[in-house]
């Protein structure tokens, strides 16, 4: 990017042209700012192999920095999907490995 194509843009922002989108855009490709989502991706590791232990645990994971949030064994298989599932639904979980 040119001196004057940054000087272009910084004008328009200056002056309130068209500056949510395809000023944004041109200042992103400025600062070389990839589409990535903002905020945690979660993940949601599940075991089965036991009946009468079933276990799931939740990991949420910002900028390659992984934290455990939540573990926790169960019984009752209903109940097991059912709270995997619904977890998954609230925060956008990717589940790894097989619920049923």
């Amino acid at each position: 990017m040119t001196k004057k194509e940054i000087n272009d843009i910084l004008l328009k922002m200056q002056t309130g042209q068209n500056c949510i989108g395809e000023t944004s855009s041109e200042l992103c490709k400025l600062f070389n700012i990839e589409d990535k989502p903002l905020g945690p991706k979660y993940y949601i590791g599940v075991d089965c192999h036991d009946n009468d232990a079933l276990a799931y645990c939740m990991c949420m994971n910002i900028d390659n920095d992984s934290t455990f949030i939540l573990m926790k064994t169960m019984k009752d298989k209903d109940k097991f999907k059912e709270e995997v599932t619904n977890l998954s639904r609230y925060f956008n979980a990717e589940i790894c490995g097989e619920i049923d």
